[in-house]
């Protein structure tokens, strides 16, 4: 592995879906869109940040609410990564964590949607998880101390942190390797993982730890989305 390719297009486009039980409410559904993203990143993508986005489910209609809430961005980021780039979509309220996993996300979830409106007809809802900030594990161990990666900009040097790598913060607009983001379609989760850096694209096969988290995937109950 010589010189990276980081493309400002994804290379490899995976989806895959989940339906939830008819009984779920909107908890039991956030829950499995952050135990799934989770169970996928295990051991070779490392949760910075997350962002999510924050609905209301409305009762009568089986859909979002037209209402929203007040502050539906949001942000949980890990404190002892600050030297990874975290570039959140929109303007979100940041929180910080020590520990940013499955029982963490949850929890801080769960403190958002305790104090979203809610009412009769209306549910607290996660409309939409994603990555906000990120490292990616090697495929192929290394012992070089930087990596090559060709880009827009040319070719740039970024450093290996014990086979890790992320995107830099200069030159600007770098991609993530990696970028993973789930959408509550009322009930219907659909995940999107997007590779933007050849070492995880799908050539000639996909990378083995991304088989192994598709794999996790499908024991829960996801599915390949057609």
């Amino acid at each position: 592995m010589n010189i990276v390719e980081a493309s400002e297009s994804p290379q490899t486009h995976i989806r895959w879906s989940y339906e939830a039980p008819e009984n779920a409410d909107e908890q039991a559904v956030a829950c499995e869109a952050v135990a799934a993203l989770f169970a996928l990143a295990d051991g070779w993508l490392d949760i910075v940040a997350l962002e999510m986005r924050t609905g209301l489910y409305d009762h009568d209609t089986l859909t979002e609410a037209s209402q929203r809430p007040s502050a539906p961005f949001h942000l949980l980021r890990r404190d002892s990564a600050s030297n990874v780039r975290v570039d959140p979509t929109y303007r979100p309220i940041e929180s910080r964590s020590s520990v940013l996993d499955t029982n963490a996300t949850i929890a801080w979830l769960g403190g958002t949607f305790s104090e979203a409106h809610r009412d009769a007809r209306h549910e607290p809802s996660l409309r939409e998880l994603s990555i906000a900030g990120s490292r990616a594990r090697l495929p192929a161990p290394t012992p070089a101390e930087t990596l090559t990666v060709r880009c827009y900009a040319g070719e740039i040097e970024v450093p290996v942190d014990h086979g890790w790598v992320h995107a830099p913060t200069v030159p600007d607009g770098v991609p993530d390797p990696v970028s993973v983001r789930i959408t509550n379609l009322d009930g219907a989760l659909r995940l999107v993982l997007e590779v933007f850096w050849s070492p995880w694209a799908d050539a000639p096969e996909r990378p083995q730890a991304i088989r192994d988290g598709l794999l996790r995937l499908r024991d829960r109950g996801w599915r390949v989305d057609e």
